[in-house]
């Protein structure tokens, strides 16, 4: 089952984008810093990570007169798939949206589980060469009530623990707020049967750390199903070249 998001009129659109007018644009997640430095910005675009609602209260803080786009879109769809024009009202707001399609571009939430999350599918003429007629993202998704989309992470970092849908990213960093923590990361042990089990790895200030203080911790701002059932000091977490985490060397260990 897929839901359809129509394309609204007026929608930026790759003929009418204001990152293509001419008009000022910044496309670091530092936009509110970066235009904030020039008075006369009109039009600021963040695009390439998520943007978080503290980034729009900076920009309003900042730039109060000036427009703030979140653009998303994966590059096998040429860049960019759907816009939301930012309001302050998101700098409050749990998610900013990533907003609807653009012009000519259709996307679809494929398979939405009962909370309504589901991955994004986009089709249309920004496709590569050779993806085909539509283009699974892997990214997860929901619809807000007045049609925009809500970004829920990648599906292939989302773990379904007794039916509740966590993000690795949450767990990482309940762990990383704890004192002496460094850097965290959350491994996943996936068993023939029963429920997979996480286990945290660490890297602290100090030789040992105090786990049933950490876990306290964690279950005060987890749920129970979330907490790592074993944690492991590591001098340095592993990394790909991207400097992205390596989860295929923390996985099944």
């Amino acid at each position: 089952m897929r839901s359809r998001v129509p394309c609204p009129p007026g929608t930026p659109g790759p003929s009418r984008s204001p990152a293509r007018s001419g008009r000022t644009r910044d496309w670091t997640p530092c936009a509110a810093a970066a235009a904030g430095r020039s008075s006369r910005a009109t039009t600021v675009i963040v695009a390439g990570e998520t943007c978080p609602p503290a980034l729009v209260g900076a920009h309003y803080a900042m730039l109060p007169d000036a427009l703030l786009y979140n653009e998303y879109g994966p590059t096998e769809c040429t860049v960019w798939s759907t816009v939301h024009r930012c309001v302050p009202q998101d700098a409050r707001a749990a998610r900013v949206p990533i907003g609807r399609p653009i012009p000519g571009a259709r996307v679809e939430v494929a398979e939405p589980g009962e909370d309504g999350v589901g991955e994004l599918v986009i089709s249309g003429p920004g496709l590569a060469e050779g993806i085909g007629d539509a283009y699974r993202t892997g990214d997860l998704v929901s619809l807000r009530s007045d049609g925009e989309l809500l970004f829920h992470g990648r599906a292939d970092h989302q773990l379904k623990l007794s039916g509740a849908r966590v993000e690795r990213a949450e767990i990482e960093h309940a762990m990383a707020t704890f004192p002496g923590v460094l850097d965290a990361a959350v491994g996943v042990t996936r068993a023939a049967a029963g429920a997979p089990r996480l286990k945290g790895y660490l890297v602290t200030e100090q030789d040992r750390i105090d786990r049933r203080a950490l876990r306290a911790h964690l279950l005060d701002r987890l749920p129970i199903v979330a907490v790592p059932a074993t944690f492991q000091r590591l001098d340095a977490l592993p990394r790909l070249p991207n400097g992205k985490i390596d989860y295929t060397a923390l996985d099944d260990g």
